[in-house]
């Protein structure tokens, strides 16, 4: 292919080597709006093109060489060295054995997961082997061991490559690694804040994303020639490439630097060019073997064939290098004194390595990016700050953070820290590092793989494992784990204090052989084999079954050795004694101790009617409780100002049970609203609809079902558990279902608020080995086989995978570090 550049010098608009149209002209209407967007005044002239394909030359799978006409030579790209990245606010890394882990803020899918946040490590798309990775500004790209090329996170103007138009904020986002041109092996990456570029093993060179300011170089201009899939630029060998901001630069195999798109700050390199649609000669170098990894900024730096630094373009907070906060035009030396084996720019700051292994930052330093352990008072150094240590292999810039690689393989952090980008395990405005801090390990150990049984409360969870043995996660200021650990300082700095993110023993150890685990908002209560009761955690209202302060061990209840079931609330318990007697105890608020009085509270145990066919009790969060007798009849009580008793009905409580008719299987109550299976297999739910909680379809955002609807016409239903604003199911053989609210991801669709809400079933990945479902307020688990997995609200680390913060997919409970 033989380029065409509109190239705008001082007042002057040339057009060069038209040759005639490449096939590739048709404009891509990404349905956004058009008009002069290169970023610097331009004549008249270059303003009529914009919008415009002015590209032209031959088809672009021509062998010649753009710039001396001779055949492209045969070349193989040196391998992309990154194995880190950083994007505004998250990291990742490749580790030796291929692993690649991240961590930060993974809004808009930038983990790669649909997670929203992680503050230490944890691996992504662990079915892979990768080679390298790379970030730009809100999306990211790996290269695989087989060179294969993947992309995620926000792809609005074709920045992931997938070829999907976008046509809303709601459908950019990327939450899970999408292949890019399959069949293609790529050698080479780098990310820009809207476009991305690429060398593929034959040293062909390609870019796509935004082509408002010519970044992605094809001849072409302005935002009807966005690029949503990859294009080939120019018809030459090429070894490196280096996305910015609104420009691209590239080194061809001679050594030779190219740049093209926006240059009115110095960013193309040549004196007197301010706008270039195809790539244009930078003169006045010695051959290049690389140029910085990274991107996003409005400069650049490449390393000559001897290590030497040269840098150039805006330069406001001395990014460049040079001493001055002076526009850098043409390419200027960095003297560092010593040969540099590698360079990474972040949007304003970079850092260089040598080859004896010192470390330099230079450029904005406002939240402590240079590593030196000073916020400078002028936000920023023009010339390089070394830090400690002679061990450094490797670097990576995000917005206001960094990353680096030590000799030893260990990688250190430093800068801002709000969204867990540091990746110490600490988070927020207070935990910024101004020197490096070791990136801590993901989960504390391996994934926990022996679960008998588990449940989830309002901020915690418990689960029993095969040898029997009790274990619990999560918020413990109540002392609802049961571990008998004395509160430390709860803090963000020390999460610790309030929460444990990974399971922990229940004490006594020896206490006896534990039966399955129930939870409540903030207590905790499991059967032994000896039919003997336990509980432990908050007592405020009795709701342990005797008078006193909280438990942080677990304390039998009474003496009674005939237990068979419990269930617990937000403060009151209610639990089956054999052959089938109902007993309640707790607040009595709204009457749910179902004895026919409202309020007060019982510090022990009282009988709930004369009956003695009880088989199944369900208590919810706030205060309605439902049960099933031996001959399938369901009753309910309590609060009933939503209807969630399915009465027919909203208003005052009722305190004894009533009946609802049908015959039923079982029954699970939510915070405002009721699900039940019937001995058909159909499910129904009733109470607030509001959203989509009760799956029956749209509803008004206030709407109450006050009797029973069903939900669908499938009749494989075999377990349902209300939440908050959600539920969930399973269908045989064991797929899993959530409907109503996703604010925290508890639909497990992969995201937060997408969809923002479902009025119906959606099925949670394609998995069917679903064994038991658990959910309260919005956080769900689930076990499959003898793995545990949680996904949606997560701030006390109730999903026990070393995180506070919530989750749109399933991730696995850890075992304790």
């Amino acid at each position: 292919m033989a380029w065409t550049s509109w190239v705008q010098g001082a007042g002057t608009v040339l057009l060069l080597g038209v040759t005639g149209c490449p096939d590739d002209t048709t404009p891509v209407d990404t349905e956004q709006s058009s008009g002069d967007t290169t970023g610097s005044s331009t004549t008249s002239s270059v303003d009529s093109t914009l919008g415009a394909d002015v590209s032209s030359g031959d088809d672009s799978s021509s062998s010649d060489d753009g710039t001396t006409g001779e055949p492209i030579p045969e070349i193989d790209p040196i391998p992309d060295p990154a194995g880190l990245s950083a994007s505004a606010f998250t990291s990742c890394r490749v580790d030796d054995d291929g692993a690649m882990t991240c961590w930060g803020d993974g809004g808009c899918g930038l983990l790669g997961d649909g997670y929203s946040r992680a503050r230490a490590p944890f691996v992504t798309a662990s079915e892979q082997s990768w080679a390298s990775v790379s970030g730009g500004f809100e999306h990211s790209c790996a290269i695989a061991d087989d060179r294969s090329l993947w992309c995620w996170g926000n792809g609005s103007n074709g920045k992931v490559g997938d070829a999907m138009l976008d046509d809303g904020p709601l459908n950019w986002c990327r939450f899970e690694l999408t292949e890019i041109a399959p069949g293609t092996q790529w050698a080479r990456l780098s990310l820009g804040r809207d476009h991305s570029c690429g060398i593929q093993t034959d040293g062909t060179l390609w870019c796509w994303g935004s082509n408002e300011s010519a970044q992605i170089g094809d001849g072409a201009v302005g935002p009807l020639y966005n690029r949503l899939e990859p294009v080939e630029v120019g018809g030459t060998a090429w070894i490196d490439v280096y996305a910015g901001e609104d420009h691209t630069c590239a080194i061809d195999g001679a050594g030779t630097l190219w740049c093209w798109g926006i240059g009115s700050s110095g960013q193309l390199g040549v004196e007197g060019v301010q706008f270039s649609s195809s790539p244009v000669e930078v003169s006045g170098l010695p051959p290049l073997r690389e140029l910085a990894r990274g991107g996003t900024g409005s400069s650049t730096c490449a390393l000559t064939m001897d290590g030497t630094p040269w840098c150039w373009g805006e330069n406001e907070s001395g990014v460049a290098g040079v001493g001055s906060q002076e526009e850098i035009f043409a390419p200027t030396e960095v003297d560092l004194g010593t040969p540099i084996a590698g360079i990474f720019m972040g949007s304003r700051t970079a850092c260089a390595w040598a080859e004896d292994g010192r470390l330099w930052c230079w450029g904005q330093g406002s939240s402590g990016q240079l590593g030196d352990g000073v916020v400078l008072p002028g936000n920023f150094s023009a010339t390089p700050v070394q830090l400690a240590g002679e061990d450094w292999v490797d670097v990576a810039l995000g917005l206001l953070h960094v990353c680096g690689r030590r000799a030893d393989g260990q990688t250190q952090c430093w800068g801002d820290n709000d969204n867990g980008q540091v990746g110490d395990g600490t988070s927020g405005p207070d935990n910024g590092r101004t020197t490096p801090a070791p990136v801590g390990p993901w989960g504390g150990g391996p994934v926990a793989d022996d679960w008998a049984s588990a449940r989830v409360g309002g901020s915690h969870g418990c689960g029993r494992r095969l040898d029997d043995s009790m274990w619990c996660w999560g918020n413990r200021i109540r002392g609802q784990l049961g571990n008998d650990d004395p509160l430390d300082d709860c803090s963000p700095a020390n999460p610790s204090g309030c929460s444990i993110t990974t399971p922990v023993a229940v004490s006594p150890a020896g206490v006896g052989t534990w039966g399955d685990p129930v939870l409540g908002t903030r207590h905790t209560c499991a059967l032994q084999d000896d039919g003997t009761l336990w509980c432990w955690g908050h007592n405020d209202q009795s709701q342990l079954g005797y008078p006193g302060d909280d438990g942080a061990v677990p304390t039998q209840v009474g003496t009674a050795t005939d237990w068979t079931a419990v269930s617990l609330g937000d403060r009151s318990t209610c639990g089956l004694r054999s052959p089938g007697i109902l007993w309640c105890w707790g607040s009595n608020a709204d009457g749910l101790l179902g004895t026919g009085l409202v309020g007060g509270n019982e510090p022990m145990p009282v009988q709930v009617g004369l009956e003695s066919d009880w088989v199944a009790v369900a208590v919810g969060p706030f205060r309605h409780a439902c049960g099933l007798r031996s001959d399938q009849s369901l009753w309910c009580w309590g609060r009933n100002d939503f209807g969630q008793l399915g009465l027919g009905s909203t208003g005052e409580p009722e305190p004894m049970p009533a009946q609802i008719p049908g015959t039923w299987a079982s029954v699970s109550p939510g915070s405002r609203h009721t699900c039940a299976i019937a001995m058909d297999g159909t499910l129904w739910c009733w109470g607030f609809a509001g959203s989509g909680q009760v799956g029956v379809g749209p509803v008004a955002e206030d709407a109450i079902i006050t009797s029973p609807t069903q939900v669908g016409t499938d009749t494989d239903w075999v377990q349902v558990v209300a939440g908050s604003s959600s539920s969930c199911g399973r269908r045989s053989p064991g797929t899993a279902w959530c409907w109503g609210a996703n604010d925290d991801g508890q639909l497990g669709q992969g995201a937060w608020d997408e969809p923002p809400t479902a009025d119906a079933p959606l099925q949670v990945g394609i998995d069917d080995d679903w064994v038991d479902l658990s959910a309260m307020g919005s956080v769900v688990c689930g076990q499959r086989g003898t793995t545990l997995w949680c996904w949606g609200e997560n701030s006390s680390g109730v999903q026990g995978n070393d995180t506070i913060f919530s989750s749109g997919t399933p991730r696995e409970v850890r075992n304790d570090g």
